[in-house]
């Protein structure tokens, strides 16, 4: 029998460990918690009963066979394991139909403050707020060493008072509460007449630990050794003390957090929107304004009668002169005829019969054809022989006299010039 413990025995390895516990027997059921299936066997019907016996004299459990014909028997094999067996007369041998414990039911299989799951990989996991006592030794598979707190309790770290006080009580410490569970080893317990008057006595107690109720209180002032998860679904609840920063907010509070982080990011959102726009307009802006200011006069088809007219962008508030194109087109088109100092070329692979173009005015500005024509003009040199190519016809003259040959450095700077600064070192002529 368990001296610290009522109502439950144990195992001792080598007269000084504990290595295994069933738990606490419960007489409404006729089992031990850590076996729940002696439930099924301690029935009216079954072969034999359980019965616990407790006074002040004595404490013991008493195991009786309701027939005397059949035999049974408790060994210890040298695993550790408990098991039971039953004389089968016509097999002339023994039928194993209890054994214990399993590898979760070893006491301390997983350490202090751990859960045991059979079937999970790994077996053993730390509760909330709890870590790993040594993480080297856990990953190894050894869980013996058990774990830790990750944040001290506020009621035991300040002084150890006994009673906190009742804002402590609730600003401080709260309870998780993990269910289906075999309960662990060493509970006292406490006089409570609801689940909520139990919870507070364990508040008001710092060395509570843990409590569980289920029509009686069970208090934990030590460290939770062999909790075990219940694979029948039919186990307990415990409730672990912890300090309310551990403990896992409510969908309310978490659904108000999400709500706050959504509106806080769509406002961000927005003014990241309204300051782009803005951004990208006034950049418009000032692209619309360089081109005012820089392209004001863009050169196109031109018609020398000048009534082809060309408009600033929209909104610049202003209408272009429509005989500036007409009057450079002209006085360039008079240097270079004056001059006859340009090679002329055709664009791409047009050959000059290929142009079908007439004279309809004595100063053959007025040049018609179906689609606009393209000049290539290049400067040609020495002065005193040029050679021109207009219509496909070449021509060869020379200076007039010297006075005349004196004026074309001039002439050529003025042709050069205007040249220079056209968009583009070509004419285009277009129908009238």
């Amino acid at each position: 029998m368990d001296p610290n413990v009522e109502a439950q025995y144990l195992f001792i390895w080598n007269s000084s460990r504990p290595y295994f516990t069933p738990g606490k027997f419960n007489p409404q059921t006729g089992a031990f918690s850590g076996i729940p299936a002696m439930a099924a066997i301690s029935q009216p019907n079954s072969i034999y009963s359980y019965e616990y016996v407790s006074n002040d004299r004595e404490e013991y459990f008493l195991l009786t066979i309701k027939d005397d014909a059949i035999f049974l028997r408790t060994v210890i094999d040298p695993s550790g394991q408990q098991k039971g067996m039953v004389w089968l007369e016509e097999k002339q041998d023994w039928m194993l139909y209890f054994a214990q414990p399993g590898p979760c039911a070893v006491y301390s299989s997983c350490g202090a403050f751990s859960w045991c799951a059979m079937g999970s990989v790994p077996m053993c996991s730390c509760l909330r707020g709890f870590s790993a006592q040594s993480p080297t030794e856990w990953s190894s598979g050894n869980y013996t060493g058990g774990c830790t707190r990750d944040v001290a309790l506020p009621c035991s770290s300040s002084g150890g008072s006994s009673v906190p006080s009742m804002s402590r009580r609730h600003e401080e410490d709260r309870f998780y509460m993990i269910s289906n569970v075999r309960l662990p080893d060493g509970s006292q317990t406490v006089q409570a007449a609801s689940k909520s008057d139990c919870e507070v006595a364990c508040l008001d107690t710092c060395s509570c630990l843990a409590y569980s109720y289920n029509s009686t209180c069970s208090f934990w002032h030590t460290d939770l050794m062999n909790l075990q998860e219940d694979p029948d679904s039919k186990g307990d609840s415990i409730f672990i003390r912890l300090p309310v920063s551990e403990i896992p907010r409510t969908k309310s509070t978490r659904g108000r957090t999400i709500g706050v982080v959504i509106a806080v990011s769509a406002l961000a959102l927005g003014v990241c929107l309204v300051a782009v726009s803005r951004l990208l307009r006034r950049r418009r802006r000032i692209k619309v304004l360089h081109n005012i200011g820089v392209n004001l006069i863009v050169f196109r088809n031109v018609d020398f009668k000048g009534t082809s007219f060309e408009f600033l962008p929209f909104r610049a508030g202003r209408r272009m002169c429509p005989g500036v194109e007409f009057g450079l087109a002209t006085i360039e088109l008079w240097l270079a005829q004056l001059l006859f100092c340009f090679d002329w070329k055709l664009p791409g692979a047009m050959a000059p019969e290929d142009l079908d173009m007439s004279e309809t005015s004595i100063s053959a500005l007025s040049l018609f054809r179906k689609e606009p024509l393209r000049l290539i003009p290049s400067i040609h040199a020495p002065l005193d022989h040029k050679e021109s190519i207009v219509h496909g016809v070449t021509d060869k003259r020379e200076a007039k006299n010297e006075e005349d040959s004196s004026l074309d450095p001039v002439v050529y700077l003025l042709t050069a010039f205007f040249i220079s600064f056209r968009p583009t070192n070509s004419w285009y002529m277009n129908d009238a």
